[in-house]
């Protein structure tokens, strides 16, 4: 049986494992250790692939699962492992004549995987979170460093946790971002600086990071950051606005380009103060000197993985709750109009999309999507398309190599007069066209 199923991944996967995998993805687990003998190089180098291959679904059910869920995760026969994989590479290759040794590759098919766990009635998380700024500062004799020279920022590798359901991203460090940061309010929390500096980088999570060293060991202490509205909370500043009777949308950000609040980028933001930071602690990282001998590295790892079980916690709860929103779609020619169409259809978040207006630089959707906002921002996200808030339009979609609301040109009727109104910039839907995108759900 180990024999026809080591001839299947060698048959199967010649080709792959010929070379490299230039695209690693969230369902690729990199690093095991394969380690098997045999009665000759042949056989001992099938046994240690057919056991890798299990090993390494193994870790990715942990991936996509809960920690609590992991005791109850099923196990994974060299079988089924080679039946859901799609290519495999070895590195560090060790061999005798009944021995091989190596670090094994593994990409697995995410449609077979899902299935697999679906099947079983396994939670998981089916997309990565949109990306996370995060804020590595060195708390060190009282002292704390951020942009300058900085050991622990070094530890953080983006490229490391691209293939997560996390990744991050760093700062750039330069002159800016101190005028808007300094090391000193990362520290402290203050969500007003580290929002304006989210804004800057167009991210809205962000994860500080405070690493705290100690006779050579290593404390981090974690808070994540949410600095922009969720849905429904958009849906509550809007309607306390109104109540409020303060001056439009319209009126703070497109009347007068350049005026309305303003965060410290010149970016406009939608909402300005009127929605608070949420500021979740996460359970503090502790390395001991005796794990080995970067510990800011191992340190950084940990931290990623308490943010990716933040994430699945929340996306796991919330996937099979569906969500109807409007969305208004900007764009500035037809080519990009088609682009961001043809992100929206092809997100596998979207249930339903129907075109409900369109006129020529704004189209007006009425979508349902499944699990979270987040998660839809995400995969927009990765296909090129960015979703923002606002008071009048509400959900907002854009190319992401354009700030719409920066942009004079835009909403500009013939006779030069500014008018981003759903209403008046659409007509009444009823009278327009229909056009459903069949997702197949």
């Amino acid at each position: 049986m180990l024999r026809a199923i080591c001839i299947l991944i060698l048959a199967g996967f010649a080709a792959v494992s010929a070379q490299a995998q230039d695209d690693i993805d969230m369902f690729t687990i990199s690093g095991v250790k394969i380690d098997a003998s045999g009665e000759t190089a042949t056989e001992a180098r099938q046994a240690a692939i057919a056991e890798g291959s299990a090993k390494a679904m193994r870790k990715l059910f942990e991936r996509l699962t809960l920690r609590e869920d992991h005791g109850s995760l099923p196990g994974v026969a060299p079988s089924t492992a080679t039946s859901l994989a799609t290519g495999f590479q070895i590195d560090n290759e060790l061999r005798s004549p009944t021995r091989y040794r190596g670090l094994l590759t593994v990409s697995f098919d995410p449609v077979g995987v899902s299935q697999y766990l679906r099947n079983r009635g396994i939670a998981f998380v089916e997309s990565a979170a949109p990306p996370t700024l995060v804020l590595p500062v060195l708390d060190a004799g009282g002292r704390a460093r951020l942009w300058e020279a900085n050991p622990w920022g070094d530890a953080w590798d983006e490229d490391r946790y691209a293939a997560t359901f996390t990744p991050v991203m760093l700062a750039d460090g330069f002159d800016t971002d101190n005028d808007i940061l300094t090391a000193q309010k990362a520290r402290d929390l203050d969500t007003d600086a580290i929002r304006a500096l989210a804004r800057l980088y167009n991210v809205e999570r962000v994860l500080v990071a405070v690493a705290r060293p100690d006779q050579g060991n290593a404390r981090v202490d974690l808070t994540f950051i949410r600095t922009e509205p969720e849905f429904e909370e958009i849906e509550r500043l809007r309607e306390e606005k109104l109540r409020r009777q303060e001056p439009s949308f319209d009126d703070d950000l497109m009347d007068e380009p350049g005026t309305g609040d303003m965060d410290q980028d010149g970016e406009k933001s939608a909402f300005g103060d009127d929605f608070e930071p949420v500021v979740t602690p996460l359970d503090p990282v502790r390395v001991n000197r005796d794990e080995g001998d970067n510990i800011l590295e191992i340190a950084a790892d940990r931290s990623q993985i308490q943010l990716a079980e933040l994430w699945k916690q929340t996306a796991i709860v919330r996937a099979k709750q569906k969500t109807e929103v409007q969305l208004t779609v900007m764009y500035r020619n037809i080519s990009e109009w088609l682009e961001l169409r043809s992100a929206i259809g092809a997100s596998p978040f979207i249930a339903d999309a129907r075109l409900d207006g369109i006129s020529r630089d704004g189209a007006l959707m009425t979508v349902t999507y499944r699990g979270l906002r987040e998660q839809l921002m995400g995969d927009l996200y990765k296909r090129g398309a960015r979703m923002q808030s606002s008071h009048e339009l509400g959900e907002v979609v854009h190319a992401l190599t354009w700030r719409p609301f920066e942009d004079e040109r835009f909403g500009e009727d013939d006779d030069g007069m500014m008018d981003n109104r759903r209403d008046d910039r659409f007509g009444d839907a009823s009278g327009q066209r229909e056009e459903r995108f069949d997702r197949g759900l």
